[in-house]
């Protein structure tokens, strides 16, 4: 198979995980 990501691939990850590490970010920041 090709292992190469294509980077519509990488923009959906994006998409999904952005508010996830948001949301872990803020709970880290907050809790320092």
């Amino acid at each position: 198979g090709n292992t190469v990501t294509s980077h519509e691939e990488v923009l959906e990850a994006g998409q999904v995980l952005a508010p996830k590490i948001e949301t872990i970010l803020r709970g880290v920041l907050r809790y320092l």
